[in-house]
């Protein structure tokens, strides 16, 4: 029930000389996160499949090939010396094959967590990308990357993609409104990091011009520096007074992303 899935879970991996634990999250958030990891491990295997099945076909045609080759030999040894002597009609043109896929192209995009990007993207198979390339955030500039896998190869087919970015300390101080006096210096160098996974559709030719849109769950994580300090109950005897040095924050948030990549 919904109720349910609101409750708070932590992820905690123990081992002899590491010690993991993930922020606490939402069950629902954490059941969304194993169905994205579950297609995406399907779409690797179905890739598997088909990669196999090209081989095994390609295989199939070299050995055809070498028959066909061994059969003609045989029926020309087996013709009298007059009819052997007669030239053989010339070999019918190969069909036309296949030109190969751009290997290179750019990508522009926006969405959260990574801000306006723009990636130089290469394509050294034909169901995978990978991309890199700067990004800003409106407050930052910083770095990102990828690895795009496109199983098929139609107008609209799905993508999946794994991506990590790092952007650069800035001062949000700016743009916040009304920050408590105390935190200010918390805020004075915000940056942060983050792991994005998302499954997406992607429109248009893998020749020339694609447009897509993704959605997915982006682990982030930043350190805040410096120090702050509240007082509590000033001036009563309850009075207390807390102090805050280089906090870290993590968090689990939904991710999206729309993107145009053009090939060349």
């Amino acid at each position: 029930n919904l109720e349910m899935l609101k409750q708070p879970v932590t992820l905690k991996l123990d081992l002899y000389l590491l010690h993991l634990e993930s922020p606490a999250m939402h069950l629902w958030v954490l059941v969304l996160f194993c169905f994205f990891l579950g297609a995406f491990t399907a779409s690797l295997y179905g890739i598997y499949e088909v990669l196999v099945q090209r081989q095994t076909i390609r295989q199939l045609k070299h050995n055809l090939e070498i028959l066909a080759q061994e059969l003609k030999s045989a029926g020309i040894s087996a013709e009298t010396p007059a009819a052997a002597a007669e030239p053989l009609p010339p070999p019918p043109p190969p069909p036309p094959s296949e030109a190969p896929l751009p290997r290179l192209g750019l990508r522009f995009g926006a969405g959260f967590p990574e801000g306006i990007t723009a990636s130089l993207v290469a394509r050294p198979l034909p169901v995978l990308r990978l991309q890199a390339g700067p990004a800003w955030n409106y407050l930052a500039f910083g770095l990102q990357g990828g690895v795009t896998v496109t199983p098929l190869r139609w107008a609209v087919s799905p993508v999946f993609e794994l991506s990590y970015g790092h952007f650069f300390g800035a001062d949000i101080n700016k743009v916040a409104k009304n920050p408590p006096a105390e935190l200010k210096p918390l805020f004075s160098n915000v940056g942060y990091d983050y792991f994005n996974g998302q499954i997406g559709v992607e429109f248009g030719s893998p020749r020339g011009f694609t447009f897509s849109t993704g959605l997915g769950l982006a682990y982030l994580w930043s350190t805040l520096h410096g120090t702050a300090t509240v007082v509590k109950n000033q001036g009563t005897p309850d009075e207390a007074t807390v102090t805050v040095h280089n906090p870290s924050v993590r968090a689990v948030v939904p991710s999206l992303r729309l993107a145009v990549l053009y090939y060349f």
